[in-house]
């Protein structure tokens, strides 16, 4: 005799609470993974700026070492300057410049330099053929009109502060300025975590790291500066 087939038994369908939690509980999961990704991306974007711009700074010294005059913009670190043009460097008075001694008596007693707007200088054909000697000084191509890097833009501008802590004008080669990378737009949080990275605290007022006033509405910073020390005025 035949056993009679049962029907297959139904699953019940899940209830519309039970849908609901399932579906808040993918939302948390993924919310968490964004902010996670969103973190390391961060995190990634100013570990690679920090290391191009401590690599930066070394190519300006190398530079300075070099052609014995700080460059007037960044690219002049992977362009070959044109000592036969009218191509402004920055004042500077490092050891081995042969217009130390001039270098010297250009001080002003603020510690600026005179005789050129913001202490700039042409350069010559004696610093063409250095460049063409040891040149490039970088190994990235720096642009006229900035080089994005993580964080934001490494602006082809350097600002140069004369150092004003006293010294006399036959001591002016020991007395210390700031040269002055600017990098435009910089979300708020990446330029504090640079500032910790670089500095070890989180002041915009103090160290290596600084910037002025508070984020747009966008949460970024126009202008965050990395200051380095150079010899002069």
């Amino acid at each position: 005799m035949l056993t009679p087939r049962l029907p297959p038994r139904r699953r019940p369908a899940f209830t519309l609470v039970e849908m609901v939690f399932a579906v808040a509980i993918i939302a948390v999961i993924a919310s968490s993974v964004v902010v996670s990704l969103s973190g390391y991306r961060e995190r990634k974007a100013v570990d690679s700026s920090y290391a191009f711009l401590v690599s930066l700074v070394d190519s300006v010294y190398a530079y300075e070492r070099v052609i014995t005059r700080l460059p007037g913009r960044l690219n002049h670190l992977t362009t070959m300057i044109d000592g036969s043009r009218a191509t402004n460097y920055l004042g500077s008075c490092p050891e081995g410049n042969p217009a130390l001694a001039s270098c010297r008596t250009s001080c002003g007693a603020s510690g600026d330099f005179t005789g050129a707007p913001a202490g700039s200088y042409n350069y010559t054909a004696a610093d063409s053929l250095a460049w063409r000697d040891k040149g490039p000084f970088f190994h990235r191509r720096l642009e006229t009109l900035g080089t994005v890097i993580g964080i934001g833009t490494a602006s082809d501008v350097l600002v140069r502060e004369p150092s004003n802590t006293g010294g006399t004008l036959a001591e002016s080669d020991q007395r210390r300025g700031v040269l002055q990378i600017q990098i435009l737009s910089v979300l708020a949080a990446s330029a504090q975590r640079l500032d910790r990275l670089v500095d070890g605290v989180d002041n915009q007022a103090a160290g290596t790291i600084r910037w002025s006033g508070s984020p747009g509405p966008d949460g970024r910073i126009p202008v965050v500066f990395w200051r380095m020390p150079v010899r002069g005025c």
